[in-house]
């Protein structure tokens, strides 16, 4: 992480464009103010410093959002014990590993939604659920509509707004 000489941090995200603004919502979401500003660059306010342990999780579900891991895995990443990596993470992003992984997948979906015209059991298998049912009612939960009613609702709103 290097300065931008105006007392904001700045550093280099890899990976596709959807993960570094999730990145980004995500963190704000937690009350920690992180801002995409350029493609592949992230800004960090002084004011509320991301511990880089809890970073570097951060980049790691990110980069490996479709594949399946332990909650182990993830502390020992970071250099942390389980209980110890499960209180800072919640206390930086709002939520716990699970969830916040859980979240990343739903909003992935979403967008494949709204962007694909593939199976909805496909986006289920292509964000990391294993099981159909799951990924439904995760969806209606956190979006309060199910997906393939969300689809609709999304395709009926853009052939509204076509001239």
């Amino acid at each position: 992480m290097e300065s931008d000489g105006q007392g904001t941090m700045v550093s280099a995200v890899e990976g596709n464009a959807w993960s570094r603004s999730l990145v980004s919502a995500l963190l704000k979401n937690g009350g920690y103010t992180l801002t995409a500003v350029t493609d592949g660059a992230i800004v960090e306010t002084p004011q509320c410093p991301i511990d880089e342990r809890i970073q570097s999780v951060l980049f790691f579900i990110h980069e490996n959002r479709h594949r399946t891991f332990r909650n182990s895995e993830m502390a020992r990443r970071a250099g942390l014990s389980l209980s110890h990596l499960h209180q800072l993470f919640r206390q930086q992003t709002g939520s716990t590993p699970r969830h916040y992984i859980r979240r990343m997948r739903l909003q992935e979906a979403k967008d494949l939604l709204e962007s694909t015209s593939l199976r909805i059991k496909e986006i289920s298998a292509s964000v990391g659920f294993h099981d159909d049912s799951h990924f439904v009612r995760d969806f209606e939960t956190l979006f309060g509509i199910s997906p393939a009613r969300y689809r609709l609702q999304f395709v009926l709103n853009l052939s509204v707004r076509k001239p």
